[in-house]
């Protein structure tokens, strides 16, 4: 917490320190990494810690499963300028300020090396690649308008696809990070790339068949999928071999019931073709 200003007294601390030693947790289950982050410590000493153990990026705390990527980002609402910068941005206002940027390299630096530790990262991806970062960001269990921080600053994320075929929208649709909040970053994935809606991952599923698998209420983001693509609700399910509709159907409950319906106002003819 005091070596905002300086990595050598953390440098010289490291090297009397067993990697496992940086997890010792505080009250709170915070990590020295959480500690770091927390008191706005500079890139360089979070770049030393993450070097000691990479994979204490992904630890969280006890009440609240935060990673340290979540307390970068609390700490720089807490302040006024922060919390205004990431205003203004959401607005739709570009930021060009030193202290913005400084926090940005280093959520782009948490995103980029957590997802580097997940199996769903390519092989010989570039050590300085920041390409699948928002894939890192959502692994990383980034609060919601951070997501969309980082969408309306780097656009191109939304396209990139992890090594199971998925794009961001996928993922979105497989995590439902936010539950009834999930419609918003999906209604900014298929602005920034509508062909995700209609695109299998290696698995063979499109976003519409995972959504509705996991009961996905039409006003939770499945109205916003089905509109980007109407064609995918004339494909069939690799698993099950059912349109859209019938797999809802087959589901059951109420919400089976409105999932269908709504379904089948907007491809009506698939009745005929299910019959057939």
């Amino acid at each position: 917490w005091t070596s905002q200003r300086t990595t050598a007294k953390v440098q010289l601390l490291l090297q009397h320190m067993q990697p496992q030693d940086l997890k010792i947790r505080n009250m709170f289950g915070g990590t020295a990494l959480h500690s770091a982050c927390g008191s706005q410590a500079s890139i360089e000493v979070i770049k030393l810690i993450v070097q000691k153990n990479p994979s204490i990026i992904s630890e969280k705390t006890y009440d609240y499963n935060h990673t340290a990527l979540t307390a970068l980002w609390q700490t720089h609402l807490q302040s006024i300028q922060g919390h205004m910068q990431i205003a203004r941005i959401l607005k739709g206002d570009n930021v060009d300020e030193s202290h913005f940027d400084r926090f940005w390299d280093k959520v782009v630096f948490l995103a980029k090396e957590g997802f580097f530790q997940t199996p769903y990262c390519p092989p010989d991806v570039p050590q300085d690649s920041t390409k699948f970062a928002f894939h890192g960001l959502i692994h990383l269990r980034a609060p919601l308008n951070l997501l969309k921080v980082a969408l309306l600053r780097h656009p191109e994320w939304a396209s990139v696809a992890d090594s199971d075929g998925n794009y961001p929208l996928h993922v979105v649709v497989i995590r439902r990070p936010f539950r009834v909040e999930d419609r918003e970053i999906i209604q900014m994935l298929l602005q920034l790339h509508p062909k995700a809606a209609g695109e299998p991952n290696n698995a063979g599923d499109s976003p519409i068949f995972i959504a509705i698998r996991d009961r996905m209420a039409w006003d939770e983001g499945l109205k916003e999928i089905v509109q980007a693509n109407r064609d995918v609700l004339g494909t069939r399910d690799t698993k099950t071999g059912l349109y859209p509709f019938l797999l809802a159907s087959s589901l059951g409950g109420y919400g089976a019931v409105e999932t269908s319906y709504q379904l089948l106002r907007e491809r009506p003819d698939l009745v005929r073709q299910a019959i057939s």
